[in-house]
Parts: C-alpha cells; sequence; structure tokens
C-alpha cells in the first residue's frame, strides 16, 4: 500500500531551551497534526519522542523544564506531537463519545506519524538510538509505543502513569474512550491495558511516580513494577518512587537528568 503525507513546514517559534526549530503537520483523517522538532547544534546521537500528557500543550514537558535543553546538548533530537486528547487508545468504539472521536489512536501515530518520520526525515527508523518518554497519559503511551515497536525503541521512560485502567473506575476519561467498564470488560482488559501485557515487554522501562500524585495513583506504577518482576523477570526495569513526588512539573522536572541518563546508558 502506498502512503500519502501531507507536510506543511511551519514558523518556528522562539524558545529558551530549542537550538534550531522545525514544526510540521501530518495529515490525520480531515486535521493536520503539528509534531515540533527540535535538532541539537551538535551531531545527533539519538531521538527521543516526547509524549505530552492528556490534553497537555505538546512542549510544555521542555517549556516548564530542563529536559529540552539537556537532551540538546546531549545530542539528542527532540519529537513531540500534539495529540491532543489522546489517550494513546488503539481504536475508537461505537460508545466513544463523539468529541472524542477525531483524537489520533496509537495505530494512526504508529502506522502515519512514525512512518512520516521515518520517510521525511530518517527519523525513528528501526535499529538506532530511539527513545519514547512520557509524563501522565503520556506515560501509558510511551510503554505501548515500546511494547509494540522493540525495533525501533531501545527504551523507555513513563512518569506519573496509569497501567490498568480497570483499577481506575468509573474515569471519565477511559468511559470516554472505552465506554463502561461493566458492560465492556474486554475493552478495559484488551490491548490497551498495559499491566496485563507485562510479560511481554522486552524493551528496558525507567517508571516514575511520586507518592503525592492526586491525578494518577503511585500504586499504578508500583503494582505494575511487581507484575513485571513476576512475570517478565529478565526485563530491565527501573523504578523511582518518591515521598514528595506530585503530579507537577516541578516533579517531572526533578528527574530530566534520570531520563537522559537511562537513555545514555542503551545507546547501541
Amino acid at each position: 500500500m502506498v502512503r500519502l503525507f501531507t507536510f506543511i513546514l511551519l514558523m518556528a517559534s522562539a524558545s529558551t531551551w530549542a537550538n534550531k526549530d522545525t514544526t510540521i503537520s501530518v495529515q490525520q483523517n480531515n486535521q493536520k497534526r503539528v509534531v515540533h522538532l527540535s535538532f541539537p547544534k551538535v551531531k545527533a546521537k539519538g531521538s527521543i519522542l516526547l509524549l505530552h500528557g492528556w490534553n497537555f500543550p505538546a512542549t510544555q514537558w521542555c517549556d516548564k523544564t530542563n529536559i529540552g535543553s539537556l537532551a540538546l546538548i546531549k545530542g539528542y533530537v527532540l519529537i513531540m506531537p500534539d495529540l491532543g486528547k489522546s489517550t494513546y487508545h488503539w481504536q475508537t468504539y461505537p460508545e466513544t463519545i463523539e468529541k472524542y472521536r477525531s483524537f489520533p489512536t496509537r495505530r494512526w501515530i504508529t502506522d502515519t506519524l512514525i512512518t512520516a518520520l521515518q520517510n521525511k526525515f530518517s527519523l525513528l527508523l528501526p535499529g538506532k538510538n530511539n527513545f519514547v518518554a512520557g509524563l501522565s497519559t503520556g506515560g501509558r503511551g510511551a510503554a505501548l509505543l515500546a511494547l509494540e515497536n522493540p525495533k525501533i525503541f531501545k527504551a523507555a521512560a513513563c512518569l506519573s502513569a496509569d497501567f490498568d485502567q480497570r483499577l481506575l473506575l468509573n474515569e471519565p476519561i477511559n468511559t470516554g474512550f472505552y465506554g463502561s467498564q461493566e458492560k465492556f470488560p474486554e475493552r478495559w482488559s484488551g490491548r490497551d491495558n498495559i499491566y496485563l501485557r507485562a510479560k511481554e515487554f522486552n524493551v528496558p522501562l525507567l517508571l516514575i511516580h511520586g507518592k503525592l500524585d492526586k491525578m494518577c495513583p503511585y500504586t499504578q506504577t508500583e503494582n505494575f513494577v511487581k507484575e513485571l518482576t513476576r512475570t517478565n523477570p529478565a526485563l530491565k526495569v527501573v523504578q523511582h518512587i518518591d515521598e514528595n513526588g506530585s503530579h507537577t512539573y516541578s516533579y517531572w522536572g526533578s528527574h530530566s537528568e534520570t531520563i537522559l541518563r537511562f537513555f545514555d546508558e542503551h545507546l547501541k
């Protein structure tokens, strides 16, 4: 099948952390999804796909912490797609509420966005030094993309993420995408449920969560690590559960160097 991609180069906005910005758009149904790219001044040694949280601005992680400036100094290309209110779900359903239907699925990220970046910029090519990091709902996305694309990503970092949506009873975002858990339990325990797919992982994971998180309980990460240890003991997993960590950029920014050191360890 021949895929057609639409790229529009847009004027890059000024930034305190980026050295060289390029903003492109990739066609998604009847919309165009903006993707922000930042390139280091030094020779690039790898790429990091940065995934934002639910309805967070795509570049806010870099705007509010030092992860962007540190990554560029180290020689990483940064890829920041604006995915809006995506939950990094694989598909929509008849029960998916109308206002959520327009946001990208994980299938689109894999089949269209990543393929487009490979074809146009030679980024995220299999076998290269590619990494994925996400915070909040983006942390779920990072885990799922690493799980399903082990030939592309060498390691993943997941901050303040949820891994077993079955335990988040009546959580409105998930209900909005899947329908009720009572009526459609198979959707809540299907291919989007990372906890139940723990034994499938073969990409190293860095899992970070704060005990003061009021948006997503830290037990989501704690329980996932226990399941990985039980079902996948050979997998490299590094866990940081912090007593005073919360669901904030100040907490996430405190782990910028932790993330980049972890990725450095897995450079080819």
